[in-house]
């Protein structure tokens, strides 16, 4: 796993875009979101991310990006793998749709 540069920062956790490889065949790569937590993550913090990735993992909606893997190994910080989207999340993107609003007040999105 290759975890270039970060995308986002939140409270306890981060978002990466990463490449993820095939062991059978390094030839195939897969741009993916790499979700995580923190240095300073509490047990409670990294055990809620978790709690959430299984809850969603199967989950499938139209709204939704698919959990690909769920990672975790003793000692290691746990990794949410998702399909990468060049366009960002929901956030991202309303907080480009704000900024292009107050350049150009006469469109509206």
């Amino acid at each position: 796993m290759n975890l270039p540069h970060q995308i986002s920062d939140g409270t306890f956790g981060r978002i990466f875009h990463g490449v993820l490889l095939d062991e059978k065949d390094p030839a195939k790569e897969k741009q993916v979101f790499v979700k995580t937590v923190k240095d300073h993550a509490s047990e409670v913090q990294v055990t809620m991310m978790l709690t959430e990735s299984c809850k969603l993992r199967g989950l499938h909606h139209r709204n939704l990006l698919p959990i690909c893997h769920v990672c975790t190994e003793e000692g290691e910080k746990p990794m949410v793998l998702l399909p990468f989207m060049a366009w960002g999340n929901l956030k991202l993107f309303l907080r480009q749709c704000k900024l292009a609003e107050a350049n150009n007040p006469q469109v509206r999105l």
